[in-house]
């Protein structure tokens, strides 16, 4: 009888079994913490682009998406020498912040975007809205958003795990046969690296967050191709960096990175980088 595989000195059952408690416990550490799994829930809860774009970006795509609104309402004009001027007068009735926006960018003419996001990155309306979020169990709780980074860091060094013993596998750095249960891993770390960068933990947002977003990206997936249509918004579903298919002028004024990344695959705000995003923005919340 051929004797079983063996690689790292741990048989394929023993290496399978630990591996798969290990995920299993994570999965539903994870679960717990992010809500549930959030599928076909408040499907209609109606945001406005502001807390919309809060949720997606955080207050840097909030502050965005209002520059957006002024630029859209000729309010604020972009350039030249990538700065920002405050244009007209606000109307009364205008969003709390993009009241906050304009004022900053009138009381420091040619303001650039760095310096108006580090002047508005406190503001009471800013918090307010991740506070709404929070309240329609949109956002993450306390040191939530913290412990499911670390979740997922936890999650990504198994997939390494996993990734590494498959490639001892296929060097041939193995003593005994190989049973179809370590080819399993192959398609099994595709689906795992798909959904570890879809439910990438990023800007506090549970599963029922995650859930909204991907069902009005869905619903407006024909924004995401003609953004001019409504610049404000198709900043706030798919990322600052859609700005420079939009309003390029705005785009660089704001010091918002070119990008070709899928939004989808890698959940980037055209920021470069993602603050808070994955084990990136800090493993420990």
């Amino acid at each position: 009888m051929t004797a079983a595989a063996q690689v790292w000195g741990m048989s394929e059952v023993d290496f399978l079994l630990m591996y798969g408690m290990a995920v299993v416990m994570l999965a539903v550490f994870w679960v717990v913490l992010s809500g549930g799994s959030g599928q076909d829930e408040d499907a209609h809860v109606d945001l406005d682009v502001h807390e919309l774009a809060m949720l997606s970006g955080g207050p840097r795509l909030a502050i965005t998406v209002a520059a957006a609104a002024l630029r859209r309402d000729g309010l604020l004009d972009a350039g030249p020498g990538s700065a920002l001027t405050a244009a007209g007068e606000l109307p009364a009735g205008a969003h709390v912040i993009q009241r906050e926006v304009f004022d900053a960018v009138r009381r420091t003419p040619q303001l650039s975007g760095g310096e108006l996001r580090h002047q508005l990155r406190d503001s009471d309306p800013l918090k307010r809205a991740q506070d709404a979020l929070l309240q329609r169990g949109l956002r993450l709780q306390g040191h939530a958003p913290g412990l499911a980074r670390v979740l997922w860091c936890i999650g990504a060094l198994l997939w390494l795990v996993a990734l590494a013993r498959v490639a001892a596998v296929l060097l041939g750095d193995v003593q005994g046969e190989v049973t179809a249960a370590t080819w399993v891993l192959l398609p099994a770390l595709g689906i795992a690296y798909k959904q570890g960068l879809t439910h990438r933990p990023r800007h506090g947002q549970s599963a029922r967050g995650r859930s909204l977003l991907s069902h009005l990206r869905d619903t407006r997936a024909l924004l995401r191709h003609s953004p001019r249509n409504d610049v404000p918004l198709a900043a706030a579903l798919f990322g600052a960096a859609i700005l420079w298919d939009a309003d390029p002028d705005l785009a660089q004024a704001l010091g918002v990175l070119q990008t070709s990344w899928d939004w989808d695959s890698f959940g980037g705000d055209g920021w470069g980088g993602g603050g808070d995003g994955g084990c990136g923005g800090g493993c420990g919340g």
